[in-house]
């Protein structure tokens, strides 16, 4: 009984023992704390060192940032469309990354997010509604063989549908073990 009054005790003490640091403390992690109402060191990644309470760092939405930036470049006369015209259905929009990476999100909230009205407030309300479908990967057309051609010495490549062919002869060639050295 004893031990788990000392944790207890220990994580939530009630007064503020002024243990507050600059934010420009080197090699402390520093935080806000609403409690202490100053900067106090973090101790375990989420407690106050000075009163030991929870203390929630501020959530950074750079991720959401960039793909909403990206979503509003790619559909903006979608968006100019449906803000003259709302709808009451939802109409999704796919975003496409750089990396490859697909969202969908609906309209309504790209809308939101180009009005730039208050961030903070609008983005964990949009956050709800962004859904990653998955990552998009392309497949070329044709495919190079590490293999030559015996009429002119080029590289051999291979289509889709699996016919071997020599770009400079442009010769389908249905029997390929003639042609592989």
């Amino acid at each position: 009984m004893s031990s788990s009054k000392l944790l207890s005790k220990s994580r939530s003490i009630s007064k503020c023992r002024n243990k507050h640091f600059s934010i420009h403390s080197p090699n402390t992690q520093v935080i806000w704390c609403d409690e202490c109402q100053n900067n106090a060191e973090l101790v375990n990644k989420k407690y106050c060192g000075c009163c030991g309470s929870l203390v929630e760092k501020p959530k950074s939405y750079a991720s959401l940032k960039k793909i909403l930036n990206t979503g509003i470049i790619q559909h903006k006369s979608l968006i100019k469309c449906w803000t003259s015209f709302p709808t009451l259905e939802p109409i999704y929009a796919e975003i496409i990354m750089r990396g490859g990476l697909v969202c969908e999100i609906p309209i309504k909230y790209l809308a939101l997010a180009n009005e730039n009205r208050k961030p903070n407030e609008i983005y964990p309300l949009i956050e709800k509604h962004l859904r990653i479908k998955g990552y998009k990967f392309t497949v070329p057309d044709k495919e190079e063989l590490n293999v030559s051609c015996t009429r002119c010495s080029t590289e051999l490549k291979i289509t889709s549908s699996g016919l071997i062919y020599c770009p400079s002869c442009i010769k389908n060639v249905e029997n390929s073990e003639k042609l592989l050295k």
